[in-house]
């Protein structure tokens, strides 16, 4: 049995400890600098929880101290979410998973909206809720996500997405609970579709744009091979699975943009006289923004006399 996590509660050392307890023979760990947060507990974290135990992770931890090292000079260009590397006490009543999470924040920061995200997070409780709490993994979590931000965007329940008023109405199979039987009359209005209680396996077995005859088509349509995994590719991803296939896929992966052409004539240093009284007009606890630069968004924090934009530090003095 092996036990799979996520720290993004901060509670993530404490279930595998209780998992070992109960019998499991592996577990799942990261290394710094993407351990914890949205990521899993740090190797050495858990080296150091379980000393003194039963349980031994049978490691040369300065082996591992010098890999981390390592890895933290290979990562210093890409970029890393403040939100992937830090605990959400929230995550308890708002369940997002790890994945889910960073892939909305994402999704946020492109549309330089990220200053609603905190709303959004809040308002996925009452949309789990109310929902019939559908285990909330790929894809009901993003289901649950698509909705709290139609509902912080748009109003409480004033646009009901398709795909969560779908699962409402049955058509992903029953929820654990039942959902709110008024959201279900209001999706069902909103997306012109009665309630089932039909196997969703039966509806799929009717949909010609599914089953193995159209994917095998699709796949001969684009000259790509016919596999069990080129099928299992398409029929899982559709069109990105086509895309995969052929090489034209996108990566989600960011770096940091080390080259900033400058937009404006850099701010003359001030003397040293009038330093001081600058500094008194800077923040005395971090202050975290979003700033957009040429078009781009980053994560900053302001520290003193110093800015933190997307892991890069800067001297910095207002006048």
């Amino acid at each position: 049995i092996q036990f799979h996590t996520h720290e993004t509660a901060g509670i993530a050392v404490s279930a595998y400890q209780a998992a070992l307890d109960a019998g499991v023979d592996a577990i799942d760990l990261s290394l710094a600098p993407v351990s914890g947060g949205t990521c899993q507990p740090d190797v050495l974290s858990m080296w150091h929880a379980l000393r003194d135990t039963e349980y031994d992770l049978d490691i040369d931890v300065d082996k591992v101290r010098e890999a981390e090292a390592i890895f933290k000079e290979c990562m210093a260009d890409y970029f890393l979410p403040p939100e992937a590397v830090a605990v959400e006490p929230m995550i308890p009543w708002s369940p997002m998973p790890g994945g889910a999470l960073t892939a909305n924040t994402q999704m946020l920061r492109d549309n330089s909206i990220m200053d609603r995200y905190p709303e959004m997070i809040a308002a996925m409780g009452e949309v789990v809720t109310r929902g019939g709490f559908g285990t909330s993994v790929t894809p009901v979590s993003q289901f649950y996500f698509q909705q709290a931000f139609n509902n912080v965007i748009f109003g409480p329940w004033a646009k009901i997405a398709p795909d969560y008023g779908r699962m409402i109405l049955g058509y992903f199979g029953r929820t654990p609970m039942p959902p709110d039987p008024k959201l279900v009359r209001m999706a069902s209005e909103q997306l012109q579709m009665e309630p089932t209680t039909r196997p969703p396996l039966e509806m799929n077995d009717e949909d010609p744009e599914k089953g193995l005859a159209r994917t095998r088509q699709r796949l001969a349509a684009q000259d790509l091979e016919v596999t069990d995994e080129n099928i299992f590719i398409v029929a899982a991803c559709g069109d990105k699975g086509v895309a995969f296939l052929k090489g034209e896929g996108e990566f989600g992966v960011r770096k940091i943009d080390t080259e900033v052409a400058p937009t404006a004539a850099p701010t003359p240093i001030p003397e040293p006289a009038a330093s001081a009284a600058v500094a008194e007009t800077l923040p005395d606890t971090p202050v975290h923004l979003t700033v957009t630069i040429d078009g781009k968004t980053h994560d900053a924090v302001v520290d003193g006399g110093q800015v933190q934009i997307d892991g890069r530090v800067f001297t910095v003095g207002v006048g």
